[in-house]
C-alpha cells in the first residue's frame, strides 16, 4: 500500500495509522520546491510492534504409565516471534492450576512431563504463548485425563500349622 502525505509546514509530525502490526515498512521522504520535486531520501525500513500470537491449538493430554505426555502445536508468528511458552495443568479434584512447563521453543514434542501425579485424579491443561511480557493469548483448555486408582497391596500372613500327634489307639474288646 502507498501512502502520500503532502504538507507544507517542515515541523510536521505524520501519524500513520491502520498499520499491520509486526511488519516492515519503507519510508523515503522528498522535498517540492518551485522548481519541482527533489530527490527522494534514502528508504528508511520500520517495523510496526509485536502484537498478541495467535491463539494456540488445544493441547492434547495422553496417559502413559501415570505419566503424562502432552501434545503441542508451534504458534504462527505472523504477530511477533513467540518467545515463550507455558502450560498449565489443573487439577480437576482440587481445582488447581500449576505451571509445569516454561520454554522459549516447543522441543520434544510431545512433551513427557516426568510429574508426580495423583492416583484417582482428572487433569486438563491449556497453554499460553507469549510474543513479550504484555502480549499472550491461551488455548482452551484440553481433553481430560484420569490418573489410575492407587494400587493395592495385599499382604498375606504366613500360616503355621503346628504338627499334631496322633496317639494310636488300642481296640477295645466290648464286655459282656
Amino acid at each position: 500500500t502507498l501512502y502520500i502525505y503532502e504538507f507544507t509546514d517542515l515541523n510536521t509530525e505524520v501519524n500513520i495509522t491502520r498499520l499491520e502490526t509486526y511488519t516492515n515498512y519503507d519510508f523515503r521522504v522528498n522535498a517540492y520546491t518551485r522548481n519541482g520535486p527533489g530527490d527522494f531520501t534514502s528508504i528508511l525500513t520500520l517495523r510496526t510492534d509485536v502484537g498478541v500470537p495467535p491463539e494456540p491449538a488445544t493441547p492434547i493430554l495422553r496417559l502413559v504409565n501415570n505419566s503424562l505426555e502432552v501434545s503441542l502445536s508451534d504458534v504462527s508468528d505472523v504477530n511477533g516471534p513467540i518467545i515463550l511458552y507455558r502450560l498449565y495443568l489443573l487439577d480437576l479434584n482440587t481445582n488447581i492450576e500449576s505451571n509445569v512447563y516454561e520454554n522459549n521453543s516447543l522441543s520434544g514434542n510431545p512433551l513427557n512431563l516426568d510429574l508426580v501425579l495423583d492416583y484417582d485424579t482428572s487433569y486438563s491443561s491449556r497453554l499460553e504463548v507469549y510474543t513479550s511480557n504484555e502480549y499472550y493469548s491461551e488455548s482452551n483448555y484440553s481433553n481430560i485425563v484420569t490418573t489410575e486408582s492407587e494400587p493395592t497391596t495385599t499382604t498375606q500372613t504366613p500360616t503355621t500349622q503346628t504338627p499334631t500327634t496322633q496317639t494310636p489307639t488300642t481296640p477295645t474288646t466290648p464286655t459282656t
